[in-house]
């Protein structure tokens, strides 16, 4: 069983998020990155939580995605639920 992943409280001021561009205070994970890996360590990116889950599924594709107009992709005012 996988385990639940690991989540910091607050969003650090100077790492701006990969997916949204802004340093919004908020929950938020390290994302490993690609091609970093050197034996057991590898680096991360700091993403918003809200950020990183996806909110569409293509079936087809086997693909979980996130859809949005470019506007709406950099609205990142959380609402009520992603600040308990």
């Amino acid at each position: 069983m996988r385990q639940k992943p690991k989540t910091f409280p607050n969003f650090p001021e100077d790492k701006p998020c990969p997916v949204c561009g802004t340093t919004v205070n908020g929950e938020c994970l390290l994302v490993p990155i690609d091609g970093t890996e050197d034996g057991n360590i590898m680096e991360a990116a700091v993403v918003h939580l809200w950020c990183a889950l996806a909110t569409h599924y293509h079936k087809d594709m086997g693909l979980l995605y996130t859809r949005g107009d470019p506007e709406s992709l950099n609205d990142n005012t959380p609402t009520d639920s992603q600040t308990d």
